[in-house]
């Protein structure tokens, strides 16, 4: 006799399958670009010696080149509110000197310098932080932390802080994250005092500010996860659910929609292979699986910030190491929040012949498809009664997604055919 085992699935409130599919909008073939979008609702695609902007939602053929501060080999690309910014972070060498931090207030038609306060000393740019109001955090290898309080325009070093960091603003306090601990300020970033929470795996990649109380970190490559850290002295850690096995996380961005967060995968021992993409909006807890229309096994860069974007127009941007653009053919405007947690039992898994799905009493006019694991649609059924009796016997052996969807719902999970 085969167990009985529980399928649990989340339902998603007002969920119009948050960019399941995707449509290429750029095409170059000569690697990845970084995104970012001002709040006139532009989107720009930076990587040195190339900028280009789209006022069309990035449509196709929309793409404006721009000019460029000079970079040799790499750059990082920030859009705060309506300003651009390019840091250079190519090595220092014997024979190139980096160029450091320049902006636009013009969307990329001229650019300055911005290197005030920094001195000398300084080599590659490390990372941008954005505050809030007209605070900025600077990273600069070789010289190590500045903070600003006048829109970038200059720069003062910080003190108590290491390098290797990012930055959020939690009320008026300033977090920093870095290998293994967290730091605070109540300066603007002046000074920073290390905190007693520990952030226990190396590797935070981005630090988001949730509210005055709450900031979340992510932790990317081989230790990944969330933590949300609340009054500086409360840690939770998201569950990673649904992400597959053998798959690590890679690069990260908050969604403006509430608790919803998107991911790209790497395989391991591989950061440069192709892997998967996921959306999560209960706070990292449960991820699914959104790559519909990309290349199979899409390359999304894992130490490349930007990567993946999503504009204040709330359609999501993705940039692969193929040179391509590619941006989700709906926008993810209509979450609007997450339901309890449903428990729904499917038996017998695995299956051979049959599955039975128990769904809840108040679920209506919904509809049970089975997908394979690369999204392709197999059989649907319309809900009838509570218990729902699905033929498998068709499907061949291994392993299959249960989508349960009505018009204000949504449901994934998987069983496996024997």
């Amino acid at each position: 006799m085969k167990t009985l085992l529980p399928l649990i699935i989340v339902l998603f409130l007002n969920h119009p399958l948050l960019a399941q599919s995707w449509q290429s909008v750029y095409e170059s073939n000569t690697g990845y670009y970084r995104l970012a979008s001002t709040e006139n609702g532009n989107v720009f695609a930076y990587k040195p010696d190339t900028l280009l902007m789209s006022t069309s939602d990035g449509d196709s053929a929309t793409w404006t080149f721009l000019p460029t501060p000079h970079v040799v080999v790499n750059a990082y690309f920030y859009a705060f509110k309506n300003t651009l910014f390019i840091l250079d972070a190519t090595p220092y060498t014997a024979s190139y000197q980096p160029i450091g931090l320049y902006r636009s207030d013009d969307f990329g038609n001229s650019w300055q310098s911005c290197n005030g306060g920094l001195g000398s000393g300084w080599q590659d740019g490390l990372n941008l932080s954005y505050l809030g109001d007209s605070s900025y955090m600077l990273i600069m290898k070789g010289t190590g932390v500045y903070y600003s309080i006048n829109n970038a325009l200059t720069w003062h070093k910080s003190t108590g802080v290491i390098s290797g960091l990012c930055f959020a603003r939690a009320g008026q306090n300033t977090i920093a994250a870095g290998s293994n601990f967290l730091f605070l300020s109540t300066n603007n970033g002046a000074t920073f005092n290390k905190l007693s929470i520990p952030t226990q795996n190396n590797g935070i990649t981005r630090i988001y500010s949730l509210n005055d109380s709450t900031v979340m970190l992510y932790n990317s490559v081989w230790a990944g996860g969330m933590h949300f850290i609340t009054d500086t002295i409360n840690r939770k850690d998201a569950a990673m659910k649904g992400i597959d096995s053998g798959q690590h996380c890679g690069q990260f961005t908050k969604s403006p929609i509430q608790n919803t967060y998107y991911m790209a995968t790497f395989p391991e021992g591989n950061i440069y292979g192709g892997g998967d993409l996921y959306f999560s909006v209960d706070d990292g807890d449960n991820w699914v699986k959104c790559d519909t229309g990309l290349p199979a096994k899409p390359s999304i860069p894992v130490y490349s910030p930007n990567t993946i974007l999503v504009t204040t127009k709330n359609y999501v941007y993705v940039s692969l190491n193929n040179g391509n653009i590619y941006r989700s053919t709906i926008r993810n405007t209509s979450i609007k929040k997450v339901k309890k947690q449903w428990t729904i039992s499917a038996y017998p898994n695995p299956a051979n012949e049959y599955i039975d799905v128990a769904l809840p009493n108040d679920l209506k006019n919904a509809v049970i498809t089975i997908l394979d694991l690369k999204g392709a649609v197999l059989q649907e059924q319309t809900v009838i009664t509570p218990v729902s009796h699905i033929n498998i016997s068709g499907l061949i052996p291994g392993s299959y997604v249960v989508r349960v969807s009505n018009i204000n719902e949504l449901a994934f999970s998987r069983f496996i055919k024997y």
